[in-house]
């Protein structure tokens, strides 16, 4: 019993992130339009940060979490990301329609999946798209375009 009592101001309660994280509150879209059930990835450009990431809502909204050891963040630590984002579906569930439209967009099959994005954005060394997150409440809006 005396153990459990000790342990807690170490263990720390509630919501509190294992380290100092900043809130950030986004939207992703493609061509202007929600960008439903994206995986938004953000890879930190300092190594003493943790990496984050986000899956937007039915709207494009997402909030970002941060992961070191299986605990949970809310946000992510001050500084600089790249970022990346994904959107997958299964080939067999798109209509013949659908699966021609993505790949006359240069889009290829990988694995029964498809990108529903532009291939450019699914990594953090070909989207081109950073963010600071300063410290305090962040607010990070991502448009993507099929041609720019």
């Amino acid at each position: 019993m005396i153990f459990i009592v000790l342990c807690l101001p170490v263990m720390g309660c509630g919501n509190r992130s294992p380290f100092k994280t900043e809130l950030i509150d986004g939207t992703v879209t493609l061509e202007n339009q929600p960008l439903v059930g994206a995986i938004v990835g953000l890879s930190p450009m300092d190594s003493e940060q943790k990496p984050a990431y986000a899956k937007s809502d039915s709207q494009g909204k997402f909030r970002v979490t941060s992961v070191e050891g299986g605990l949970n963040g809310k946000g992510a630590m001050a500084g600089i990301y790249k970022i990346c984002v994904s959107k997958n579906a299964q080939v067999r569930a798109l209509s013949p329609e659908e699966l021609k439209q993505l790949k006359s967009r240069g889009l290829k099959e990988k694995f029964d999946t498809i990108s529903l994005i532009p291939e450019k954005y699914v990594s953090t060394e070909t989207s081109g798209l950073t963010f600071e997150v300063k410290p305090g409440k962040n607010i990070l809006k991502i448009n993507l375009e099929w041609s720019e």
